[in-house]
């Protein structure tokens, strides 16, 4: 397999001062991402419930998958008294896929899907004084559509169609805290477009205490324990049933790092 993968853009600074800092990009790119050796060869055949009782989802036939890219955006700085900051940015883009590689649950396979256009706008905004406090809020607005086959204009099933993550970190001394909060919604079940996953939020906390050379974190996720399904997928066989994957209830990890 061979691709091509030029890549050209721009970056200028409309303001630089003491207390502004802002510049505006765009650049245009070709992209390809090529099938892994699992993807195209592994043999390993997974039990399921109906005949043959197992499926191997390699398959020999996926090509890589290609795309032409479009992307433009600003990312602004402020400087405040007392070392405080504030950063904005704003970045759109579309993206026109051809044999993108996914998963199909009708074939139990890995497969080419033809063709698909991502469109978004992500936005950022951060403020705070570095070693104190800094609050954050991102927001994700992306459409991905089929372009081929007989659900040409659906949206790709699983990806959401917003994204929000926030948050708050904050510093004393050796010891620091986040609160993480990340919220999905508008996501398909099927090409068809015909169940829509229902929206869901989480809550991640974070502790840490740093001494010398030694930095411990605990981190709990879903903090809130809160019930709902990170992604399904319909019945292969054709019936009504739709198939869930729950998330994880509340879950605490505890690391240790040290440095040399």
């Amino acid at each position: 397999n061979t691709a091509f993968s030029p890549k050209i853009g721009l970056n200028v600074r409309y303001v630089s001062s003491a207390s502004h800092v802002g510049n505006a990009w765009v650049n245009a790119s070709r992209s390809f991402k090529a099938p892994t050796l699992d993807q195209l060869y592994d043999l390993r055949a997974l039990p399921v419930p109906f005949p043959p009782y197992e499926v191997r989802i390699a398959s020999p036939l996926l090509t890589p998958q290609e795309g032409t890219a479009l992307e433009a955006g600003v990312y602004h700085i402020v400087a405040l008294e007392n070392g405080w900051q504030g950063q904005l940015s704003v970045s759109g883009y579309t993206m026109d896929m051809e044999n993108e590689i996914d998963f199909s649950f009708e074939t139990f396979s890995n497969v080419n899907i033809g063709k698909s256009r991502h469109r978004g706008v992500e936005s950022g905004l951060t403020f705070g004084k570095p070693g104190l406090v800094t609050l954050f809020a991102n927001h994700t607005l992306q459409d991905v559509t089929q372009q081929s086959g007989e659900n040409k204009g659906n949206a790709v099933k699983a990806i959401p169609l917003h994204s929000i993550s926030a948050g708050l970190s904050a510093q004393a001394g050796p010891f620091g805290a986040s609160l993480i909060l990340k919220s999905l919604s508008g996501m398909w079940v099927d090409d068809a477009n015909t169940v829509e996953l229902p929206d869901y939020t989480t809550v991640d906390v974070r502790l840490s205490w740093e001494r010398k050379d030694v930095r411990w974190d605990v981190d709990i996720f879903n903090a809130l324990n809160s019930a709902f399904d990170t992604t399904a997928y319909p019945d292969p066989a054709g019936s009504d049933v739709i198939f869930l994957f729950p998330s994880a209830p509340r879950t605490l990890s505890i690391g240790a790092q040290y440095t040399f």
